[in-house]
């Protein structure tokens, strides 16, 4: 195992424990998760509330309505499977 030095080695450790176990039950590779959670779905809430927030400020409620609504589902789609990973993790 890798020496702890720091509190901050410590939640880098537990993180990539998370993602190792998310990478174990739905079969994908480790680097194929970290691409689609931190290059993909990540930055595409970002720029989806971003975009809602440009629509709210143009008055264009249903259109920022819509995009709200997708950054939400983004945001969801990366909660669930990491806190899936986490209540699977061996004590």
């Amino acid at each position: 195992m890798i020496e702890i030095t720091n509190g901050w080695d410590a939640t880098c450790n537990i993180c990539i424990m998370i993602l190792e176990n998310l990478s174990h039950l739905t079969g994908m590779s480790y680097g194929m998760i970290n691409i689609l959670l931190f290059v993909i779905l990540g930055p595409l809430s970002t720029l989806s509330f971003m975009t809602s927030a440009i629509g709210a400020l143009l008055k264009e409620k249903t259109f920022s309505l819509v995009l709200f609504v997708i950054g939400i589902i983004i945001i969801l789609l990366i909660i669930i499977p990491i806190l899936w990973a986490i209540l699977e993790l061996p004590c």
